[in-house]
């Protein structure tokens, strides 16, 4: 699930329709279970409209080791959005709650906001400014925003809206969320009809450069490293 989910959400940051699937396997000897993984992939695959047309599987003395690739087409208009697009004056605004996603064990029920991401689409339009999917996390992700458009993103921890296990901190800096941060100007509906999933304003786009969060107690601080950095040390 969460392989196949985390390629469709990325599908749904650039408000894309998934609608076919890849996918490949490194299985080390012990694993005995190949062929349910790839029986369990499909399912969701097919789940999110991504119906897994092939892919390749293979032996390694590793570990088990997981590549999805999600085909999606763009169905709105303005075409996908970008990170590059976020400008000054923008509000900036995330879907659904954050925060907690390991401690709490949603990171293994990713739930891509594809639905969301075309609705959204639809109704802003050329109004929609940047979207990423918050998989890092919302300070770092909210940076490589800010650093693609060339903006400042401020945010307002207190707006934030959290899980009722979950604070600011994990709520910025946990990842694994997979809800969508956008930016967009003019008015934004504060709930997705016929999908109930809430849509919060957090902050708002500035110029300058860097993501920030004003924390409850006033204090103002950068964000932009809150979050998860992948890579290796080797």
């Amino acid at each position: 699930r969460k392989a196949v989910g985390r390629s469709v959400s990325d599908a749904a940051a650039m408000v894309a329709r998934p609608w076919t699937a890849l996918a490949t396997a490194a299985v080390p000897p012990h694993f005995g279970e190949a062929t349910a993984l790839f029986d369990a992939m499909a399912r969701w695959a097919r789940a999110w409209g991504a119906p897994s047309v092939g892919g390749d599987i293979a032996a390694t003395t590793g570990p088990l080791t997981l590549t999805v690739t999600v085909l999606a087409t763009c169905e709105t208009g303005p075409g996908p959005a970008r990170r590059r697009n976020a400008k000054p004056g923008d509000g900036v605004y995330v879907t659904g709650r954050l925060g907690g996603s390991f401690a709490s064990g949603r990171h293994l029920h990713v739930v891509p906001r594809v639905a969301e991401a075309i609705y959204l689409g639809r109704t802003l339009s050329d109004r929609l400014g940047a979207m990423i999917d918050i998989s890092d996390g919302l300070g770092l992700d909210g940076g490589r925003v800010a650093e693609a458009s060339g903006v400042a993103i401020a945010i307002d921890a207190e707006r934030l809206p959290l899980h009722f296990d979950a604070d600011w901190r994990s709520a910025m800096g946990d990842g694994e969320d997979y809800e969508l941060m956008f930016t967009a100007r003019g008015p934004v509906p504060r709930i997705v009809p016929g999908l109930g999933t809430p849509i919060s304003r957090i902050g708002e786009v500035t110029a300058g450069s860097g993501c920030t969060v004003q924390t409850p107690t006033g204090d103002t601080i950068d964000a932009s490293d809150l979050g998860f950095e992948h890579r290796s040390d080797a």
